[in-house]
């Protein structure tokens, strides 16, 4: 089975960086700005939460539950992304692979191959 899958998460997400320089700030001052940077990092991942439309995951968690083998190919930060992925659905029991390892082997009918891209090329 062959699943398309496109997430696009139009509109900005609302930041506060003011580009803090931390050799300059005394313990009070680092320990405040470091939670100050926590919520900021809570709030952004809420805002992307909030515009994720769970019914277009719903193909793609049957994919996965359905797959004999999970491969995930990216490169760039999309690849950082996915080899994070990876790692937590080693953690749940799935045979995970990233295609382009040098261990990985070829991918058959019946596996999931899931591919990224930021920049859509």
């Amino acid at each position: 089975m062959l699943y398309g899958l496109r997430a696009n998460f139009a509109g900005e997400i609302e930041t506060n960086n003011k580009g803090m320089k931390i050799e300059n700030l005394d313990f009070q001052q680092l320990n405040w700005e470091l939670r100050l940077n926590l919520d900021l990092i809570l709030e952004e991942n809420l805002q992307l939460v909030k515009k994720i439309d769970t019914e277009t995951l719903v193909p793609l968690v049957n994919s996965i539950q359905q797959s004999q083998r999970i491969f995930l190919i990216a490169t760039g930060r999309s690849g950082f992304a996915l080899r994070g992925a990876a790692m937590r659905l080693m953690h749940l029991g799935l045979t995970v692979y990233f295609a382009g390892d040098t261990t990985t082997p070829a991918i058959k009918k019946g596996d999931l191959l899931i591919v990224a891209s930021g920049s859509g090329t």
